[in-house]
């Protein structure tokens, strides 16, 4: 069994650490359709993306305790909305 230097253990600590304050502090929100990139504001497709993007945004919950884990989206709340969209 190898036999590691408390300098070997800190950095590991560290490492790990960093680690996981990046997978916490990762932000959902970072991700956005881009097809407004390609086409024009007025454009159907554009505007469905932007709904869409909003309506995952109101169905997304928060994160445990405001710091634990990735926020997730409520997939029953989310079809619904869209089950009752397409009934208009």
């Amino acid at each position: 069994m190898p036999v590691f230097s408390r300098a070997d253990l800190l950095r590991t600590v560290a490492v790990v650490g960093a680690l996981l304050a990046m997978a916490v502090t990762t932000n959902a929100s970072a991700r956005e359709f881009r097809a407004a990139d390609t086409q024009s504001e007025d454009y159907p497709t554009v505007q469905a993306l932007r709904y869409m993007g909003r309506l995952i945004e109101e169905k997304t919950d928060g994160r445990w305790l405001g710091l634990f884990g990735e926020p997730g989206v409520n997939v029953l709340e989310l079809n619904l909305a869209l089950v009752k969209l397409g009934g208009k």
